[in-house]
């Protein structure tokens, strides 16, 4: 290396020489020196410079360059004799500065080397091959896969590029130089995964060869015989079962499996993991490899002979087979048509029938239950027995079933002649679709003729003998029995009654035919005969007999007979309709309604939930039920003990034990049914309860009677199989929506007005008793209470009594409206009276639900005074929200200047409930306080932050007129209300504001939703210009023209009334019409143009028209032929002004062409014109076939 330049030297010769420099330190110095960082200077101040045209090769003389060998025969520069440049070099070489130089440079390679050795101990690229095969199981998990890592082309070999260059990407460094020398011990410049690992490349090129000789190809070879199972991996045991089928018994499965294995042992080894080639032809779908190379990887190893090689591997070319790509187009183009083929399939098998006889016979079947009922509802609908081809097609299309008809009526109408069905001629019975059936139906209908006469006979006689109209199974199956039916009865009933849900036979499902001369009272069927007999020929009748023999006297006849008693008592018409009048009945149709007397009780009886029913509750409640018997001997056969009501222990004592014994565990476990939910049931409140829970539920709680008896009792209709909160105890219910707490059988109400001695919670609620239950009676006996009531109230207190019902009008507007000053500042009081009257008070408690006696609750809360006030509802929040309210103003004098200085300091105009909270502890208020306060102050439910509006809370109480004194503050006044009824003045308030000096009054609803109305009416844009109609045409529109075309013009007959201008304005907004009219129309010529709304506009589309139709037959062929030549329906700004040019357009000023395509653009911006833009296109399908053409 050359040493630094001596300071002596010029500084061109240093620049120079760090030119020539091909050194990377020279070269950064050199690009240093050229700009204005080199010493400071400025490029203008250096000396110039005369350099070499090519850099020179340092030691190495002048003529002999073999980089630039133009300069071998160029003048040289002589600098002094050889002597004396030989004397020089000796000097510099025998100098002590020099030996120093020298012996610190071999030191610091030295230590560079030592230092090198000392770091290749560290990593697996100083230790040679074993190094690198342990780097490669470490990285990937075998060496097999870190061969793959390096093989990217999987042609089984590396070259040295392919090597290193792998090695640099998977991370690994080492001497490169060194490892490649000891893995190519052949010398061929290639390296193999059998030189890398004998074994590995053994193992795996030994086990493929010998799959693809017996399979074939390595993909059919993992499917048939490695993994066999289908699952996609394989584990340690189908290695071992693979290598007994191909009889290597040699090579170790454990081995053989570890070293195809990459990732952790649990996961095995799938096909990208066993073979990568394989992979790609599974995801690609060239199952063959017809557009893949040859997979003969590994294979050259253990292959001696190329002619050893499998076939798969022979068959292909280096770029894949001969016709390869054609080969497999081909084939995927198959697999589409068949893919697409057993889609067709799969659909058709969905499609509703009409592709073969049994499909449309299922399809019948699944529509109409069964093929009869099919044949009597959807096909044969005149009832004659028979389908003639016109009828079926009318019937398939009425079903909704659509296909080949023609085919399915050849299929089915198997008994007609192929040339009258060709014709379309035949009938379709219901034979031909179900012969079975119909067998069966013709043979019971041939032996109930036999007997009887006909089958409406039969059907009076056998099968409704009862004449109700309806049979059912049993009925059928006897009546079939007795008349020798020899086929299954029970299977011909469910196919002949019409649904699956029905449970009965009507004679219209029997027969038809029947049914229709039942109707007409034809019950020997002659109005359905075909050809009536008589038993003479008409030849042998005498005119007499043959009148009589007629249709008219047989029916006329027939008829008479009908109505005799004699025959009526035959036929059993004059059965009575069966009714529902006896106990047992009754109680029948209560179990079949509802599933147990304590849901019909609860449900239909019981429709009050008091627990008793008197004589008109009880009538009630049996039409609601639709008993048809005698009212007054059903009740005084449960009504025993006629104490005038009755309950549900004397309808079903054992069912009223077992919910009475349930409901008395459950409260003197939980107290309520909320809780008894919770925490007996572990259920939330939207949760559900099966019989299994209900049964572990008792089981707990030591239930002594039948659960699966009470599981029925208390489900209220059949057929359901949970039970929910609300079937527990319907009297919670109704507590719950009155605001109560769902005491378990508890009525508050009644239970807090009853006597101060009550009974233990484990008192007998049986017979006797009058509980509080809805499943108990509240009449006889003595009236006690089942239970204690939870939380407040004083039974020993006689004045407690009232407590009640004002307990739940706070329940109920705290539900409701949040809170019940929230309740009272928006819905009792909104007009802030201060007071509420009886009328008021009756719409609000209508409204909130209250279930109670109001007129009891008013005289309570008023005390005969004719109004309440807020400290009469809830005097506790009253005393907070004056406490609050006193607080305030003593600090600040207003409520206006409390928000803004003492609650919401930084401004926000809003206040959670923390910072609300702080700033209450700032003006030393408890957290208690400040939190009950911000529960009152929030206007409605879900809100959580205050504004300055929800102080109007602090107002309640105060007279109204000193509210805008309280609330914004008089000048040294101070006011405030601590009154209970907020009708005395206050001590706080001014002498001069008590006596009505200073009256100032906040403003009425009315008056602030006026104000709002003007404060929005205020921003409204007001026209009362031309100009500014003009402007907002172009603000809507984008130009007058667009507005003149859209909007004003309409019809487009280039004239505007005053009548079509006005309905122009009213859909723009503009309401000074009248006045814009006569700016307008300053002729009076009671319409206006377009050249008074934009005569530029005007003037120019009139010369543009003139030329167009001057030199065309229409506008509409002068602007395709000069505007839109190439047909594209728009014209842009260029193409605009050369067309204009081309017509002869001139316009006005420099740039008119320009000003005018913007003027008749539509809307701003807009880059293109079209012709409906300008004119109304009539035809704009000629615009389409021009294009097309």
């Amino acid at each position: 290396k050359p040493g630094p330049p001596y300071p002596s030297r010029p500084f061109a010769a240093r620049v120079a020489r760090r030119r020539r420099c091909c050194c990377y330190c020279r070269c950064w110095c050199w690009t240093r020196s050229q700009g204005s960082a080199a010493g400071g200077m400025a490029p203008s101040l250096l000396p110039e410079i005369t350099l070499p045209s090519s850099p020179l090769v340092l030691g190495q003389p002048l003529g002999q360059s073999a980089s630039a060998p133009g300069l071998r025969d160029g003048p040289q520069r002589s600098k002094g004799s050889t002597a004396s440049r030989a004397a020089f070099l000796e000097r510099q070489q025998n100098h002590p500065a020099i030996e120093k130089r020298k012996s610190i440079s071999t030191l610091h390679k030295q230590l560079l080397k030592d230092g090198r050795s000392a770091d290749d101990v560290e990593f697996w690229g100083s230790r040679g091959k074993e190094g690198f095969k342990t780097y490669l199981e470490k990285k990937f998990g075998s060496i097999l896969h870190g061969w793959r890592a390096l093989d990217k082309d999987q042609n089984g070999r590396l070259s040295h590029k392919e090597f290193v260059n792998g090695c640099r990407a998977m991370g690994y460094h080492g001497n490169f130089k060194l490892l490649w020398g000891e893995l190519d011990k052949n010398g061929n410049n290639f390296v193999s995964l059998m030189e890398i690992d004998e074994e590995v490349g053994h193992y795996i090129g030994t086990f493929k060869l010998e799959l693809m000789k017996k399979h074939g190809d390595m993909l059919t070879a993992w499917k048939k015989g490695v993994d066999t199972n289908g699952t996609g991996r394989i584990e340690e045991k189908e290695i071992v079962a693979a290598l007994q089928n191909l009889g290597l018994t040699q090579l170790d499965p454990k081995r053989l499996f570890g070293m195809l294995r990459s990732g952790p042992k649990g996961l095995g080894v799938t096909l990208l993991d066993f073979d990568p080639h394989s992979h790609t032809r599974y995801v690609s779908g060239d199952h063959q490899g017809l557009t893949l190379k040859a997979n003969k990887e590994f294979l050259e190893d253990v292959v001696a002979d190329v002619e050893d090689l499998p076939e798969d591997v022979t068959r292909h070319a280096e770029g894949g087979m001969n016709g390869g790509a054609r080969e497999f187009r081909r084939q995927q183009v198959k697999l589409s048509r068949q893919e697409q083929q057993d889609e067709l399939e799969k659909l058709k098998a969905f499609k509703a029938g009409l592709h073969t006889v049994e499909g449309f016979k299922k399809a019948l079947t699944i529509r109409c239950g069964s093929l009869l009922s099919a044949w009597r509802t959807g096909l044969d609908l005149d009832g004659n027995g028979r389908l003639t081809h016109g009828e079926f097609c009318v019937a398939l299309q009425r079903l909704g079933l659509f296909g080949d008809v023609k085919g399915l009526w050849k299929e089915l109408c198997k008994s007609v002649d192929k040339k009258d069905l060709d014709k379309g001629a035949g009938f379709l019975v219901f034979a031909d679709l179900d012969p079975e059936i119909d067998a069966q139906l013709h043979e019971l209908h041939t032996k109930l003729e036999q007997m009887y006469g006909n089958l409406l006979l039969a059907w009076v006689k056998v099968f409704d003998t009862k004449g109700t109209g309806l049979v059912n199974e049993d009925q059928f199956m006897k009546a079939c029995v007795g008349a020798g039916f020899s086929k299954d009865a029970r299977a011909l009933f469910h196919i002949v009654k019409p649904g699956k849900e029905k449970v009965y036979l009507t004679l219209k499902d029997f027969d038809r035919k029947a049914y229709l001369a039942h109707s007409r009272g034809d019950f020997r069927m002659l109005s359905e005969q075909e050809r009536p007999t008589y038993g003479k020929k008409a030849l042998e009748m005498s005119f007499d007999e043959r009148k009589e023999a007629g249709f008219f006297f047989q029916v006329r006849k027939s008829w008479e007979a009908s109505h005799r008693d004699e025959f009526k008592k035959a036929c059993r018409a004059d059965v009575k309709e069966h009714q529902i009048d006896t106990p047992e009945q009754f109680e029948d149709l209560c179990l079949r309604k509802f599933g147990s007397m304590a849901a019909a009780w609860r449900t239909c009886l019981d429709a009050d939930g008091n627990g008793k029913l008197t004589f008109g509750e009880f009538c009630k409640g049996l039409r609601r039920l639709g008993f048809a018997g005698e009212f007054k001997e059903l009740w005084k056969h449960y009504d025993c003990d006629k104490n005038g009501h009755i309950s549900l222990m004397e309808l079903d004592k054992p069912a009223h034990e077992r919910i009475n014994s349930f409901l008395t565990l459950l409260n003197e476990k939980y107290g309520d049914l909320d809780t008894a939910w919770k925490f007996g049931f572990g259920k939330d409140t939207h949760g559900s309860l099966d019989r299994a829970e209900l049964r572990e539920a008792c089981k707990a709680l030591a239930y002594p009677h039948n659960t699966d008896q009470l599981f029925v009792d208390l489900m209220p209709m059949p057929g359901r199989l949970l039970l929910t909160i609300w079937d527990i105890d319907p009297e919670c219910t109704r507590q719950r929506a009155r605001g109560h707490k769902a005491v378990i059988g508890g009525n508050v109400a009644k239970e807090r007005a009853a006597s101060a001695s009550v009974p233990a919670l484990s008192q007998d609620l049986g017979a006797g008793t009058a509980t509080s239950s809805s499943f108990a009676s509240r009449g006889g006996g003595t009236k006690t209470s089942s239970i204690l009531p939870t939380g407040g109230g004083n039974p020993n207190n006689p004045g407690d009594v009232a407590y009640a019902p004002r307990k739940q009008l706070k329940n109920l507007l705290k539900v409701n409206y949040g809170s019940t000053a929230a309740a009272w500042r928006n819905e009792i009081d909104p007009r802030w009276q201060g007071s509420v009257h009886l009328g008021k008070f009756l719409i609000v408690m209508e409204h909130i639900q209250f279930n109670g006696n109001v007129k009891k609750l008013w005289e309570e809360l008023t005390e005969g005074r004719p109004s309440a006030t807020f400290a009469d509802i809830d005097p506790e929040a009253y005393k907070v929200l004056v406490k609050f309210r006193r607080t305030l103003l003593e600090k600040f004098g207003c409520l206006s200047k409390s928000w803004q200085e003492g609650l919401d300091v930084d401004r926000l105009g809003r206040l959670d409930f923390s910072e609300f909270s702080a700033s209450c502890e700032a003006l030393e208020i408890n957290d208690k306080m400040a939190k009950r306060v911000f529960q009152l102050m929030l206007a409605r439910p879900g809100q959580r932050s205050l504004v300055c509006e929800d102080l109007q809370m602090l107002l309640i109480g105060v007279p109204t007129e000193h509210m805008a004194i309280v609330w914004a503050g008089a000048p040294g006044d101070t006011a405030d209300d601590d009154g209970a009824d907020g009708a005395t003045s206050s001590p706080l308030l001014s002498p001069a504001a008590a006596m009505g000096k200073v009256v100032v009054q906040m403003a009425s609803p009315r008056q602030h939703a006026e104000k709002c109305l003007a404060t929005f009416h205020g921003k409204d844009i007001v026209i009362k210009s031309v100009d500014g109609f003009k402007q907002m045409c172009v603000v809507k529109y984008g130009s007058l023209w667009s507005a003149w075309r859209h909007s004003l013009d309409v019809d487009g007959n280039g004239r505007m009334t005053q009548v079509d201008f006005a309905k122009a304005c009213q859909f723009l907004g503009v309401k000074a019409v009248q006045k814009l009219w006569s700016e307008i129309d300053t002729r009076a010529l009671g319409f206006i143009t377009l050249s008074e709304i934009d005569p530029e506009v005007s003037e120019l589309f009139a010369e543009l028209e003139k030329l167009l139709l001057e030199k065309f037959s229409s506008s509409k062929e002068g602007w395709r032929k000069i505007f839109d030549p190439d047909n594209s329906l728009r014209c842009d700004m260029p193409a605009f002004g050369a067309g204009c040019v081309t017509l002869g357009f001139r316009g006005k000023g420099k740039n008119c062409n320009e000003r005018f395509f913007k003027l008749l653009r539509p809307e701003p911006g807009r880059s293109y014109l079209t012709y409906d833009d300008l004119w109304i296109d009539k035809d704009p399908n000629e615009f389409k076939s021009a294009t097309s053409a």
